[in-house]
């Protein structure tokens, strides 16, 4: 997650498995879902409720209860892509997206799921409104909202029909939350439930790409310029896999409804090598149409699996880690790390790669590794360490020509182009901004009839209070 760094141990437990019958092509196929669930000090946790919902729309699939040692069963679920949310009163929630029973269930095997109690002395009762509109002031709904603490998503729920969202008991703290839809441009925040519970509100406003009627047409043919016929062409955006055609007798897909932006196809044949590429959707959705020729290399495997392992100094899963693949410079896959610190790549073809491991707050990694002519299985192990510390607090107090404090003012805090939050200033022209990171910031300070001012700071590795009082002028 972007916002926040992991201070909680969440781990899943979770067995997913495929049953179906000797006859696969009639017999229909389900998973199942098994774990435990525990506190963060090890206590079984019994009766806490798990669902799991479809990671599309979040429909739910189904739900059970822990018994008294902790352990949840789902059976009968279809094979589609789906996300786990665990509760329990007097724990924060977690939710586990994107588990994939058919291409990833190794990764979701032997683990366990542990939930962080809420402090006693803290209120519980906060609630989040988050109202999405489009650039013309209309709601948006079906809009995913996800609510994240700690590097944990602790929710996610889809916008309704008048574009709103509602979080209900939330404990004091700080929160990040992302707001995505495709055709949509994405958008996040941070925000605190104060010491009292008072409610907070959030509008958002995502403006609609430039164009979602792109049309991508790529042709494949031989080294003797002949049509290649049953190739399969995976068009993807980033690591997402949005169309699967193949092609025709005349070696072609048509992949339309695609919006401005990145895309990278990926062809692949039994008998020849496989060949990726990227391309673009301008903001007109100008047809784009390419070539790819493939080579007869029926000596090239391209049956690799790269499994990286991301832990932390004390041997524990770093979840939501971003690992991405690169191949001659250019990036051609990226995937989170899940509960377990676990990321898998499929389907690589004997070559050398390059990966790099980031997540905001830790120490990034990077390593080249080659899968071989037989393509064996590469697994490696990478260990990131959290920076310095987390704890420094940002106090600024404004104030006019006559050192009169500055009520009312808007002050952007931003890391980079990044903006970590926005408070406005007191009676006392005061804002502080506190659970910040060793690392170089900036600010814009605002308000109607002032002149805008900006400025830097930094957090030292110990992470000690920064205070300056800054003077606006008319």
């Amino acid at each position: 997650m972007r916002f926040f760094h992991v201070s909680l141990l969440a781990l899943m437990c979770v067995g997913v498995f495929s049953s179906c019958s000797d006859d696969e092509a009639n017999a229909p196929q389900t998973a199942t879902v098994s774990g435990v669930v525990r506190s963060t000090g090890g206590k079984a946790l019994a009766d806490a409720n798990v669902s799991v919902e479809r990671h599309s729309d979040g429909r739910e699939l189904g739900r059970t209860r822990t018994d008294g040692t902790g352990v949840f069963v789902l059976r009968d679920l279809p094979l589609v892509l789906m996300d786990l949310r665990i509760e329990a009163t007097g724990f924060e929630p977690l939710v586990f997206e994107s588990m994939d029973p058919v291409n990833a269930a190794e990764s979701m095997q032997d683990l366990s799921i542990s939930l962080t109690a809420v402090n006693d002395s803290v209120c519980c009762n906060g609630v989040l409104t988050v109202t999405v509109k489009d650039q013309n002031g209309s709601p948006v709904p079906s809009a995913v909202v996800r609510l994240w603490k700690s590097g944990n998503m602790l929710q996610k729920m889809f916008t309704d029909a008048s574009g709103v969202a509602v979080v209900t008991n939330l404990c004091q703290g700080e929160y990040g939350v992302d707001v995505t839809k495709d055709g949509l441009t994405e958008r996040e925040f941070t925000f605190a439930i104060n010491e009292y519970c008072d409610p907070y509100s959030k509008t958002i406003e995502m403006e609609f790409l430039a164009c979602c009627s792109g049309v991508f047409t790529l042709v494949v043919r031989d080294a003797q310029n002949n049509p290649v016929t049953g190739a399969k062409v995976q068009v993807r955006k980033g690591s997402k896999e949005l169309e699967a055609p193949i092609t025709n007798s005349s070696g072609r897909i048509v992949v339309d409804g695609l919006c401005a932006g990145e895309y990278n196809y990926r062809v692949s044949k039994e008998g020849y090598k496989v060949v990726e590429g990227p391309f673009a959707i301008d903001t007109n959705c100008t047809p784009v149409t390419k070539e790819a020729m493939l080579e007869i290399t029926p000596q090239v495997c391209c049956s690799g699996v790269l499994t990286v392992i991301v832990r932390d100094p004390q041997n524990q899963p770093v979840t939501g880690a971003l690992v991405r693949l690169w191949k001659n410079g250019s990036k051609i896959r990226q995937v989170l790390t899940n509960a377990s610190g676990l990321a898998v790549f499929d389907s690589l073809c004997a070559a050398v790669y390059a990966v790099d491991v980031l997540k905001d707050g830790w120490t990034d990694r990077e390593f080249s590794f080659s899968i071989n002519e037989s393509c064996d299985p590469v697994t490696k192990e990478v260990t990131m360490e959290q920076k310095g510390c987390c704890s420094g607090v940002l106090t600024l107090v404004v104030r006019d020509a006559q050192n009169n404090p500055v009520a009312g003012a808007k002050v952007q805090v931003r890391k980079g182009s990044k903006e970590l939050e926005a408070p406005i200033t007191d009676a006392n022209g005061r804002i502080v901004v506190d659970g910040l990171c060793e690392g170089e910031y900036n600010y814009r300070i605002s308000k109607e009839g002032y002149k805008v001012l900006e400025g830097v700071f930094a957090i030292n590795n110990n992470c000690d209070p920064y205070n300056k009082t800054i003077e606006l002028f008319p």
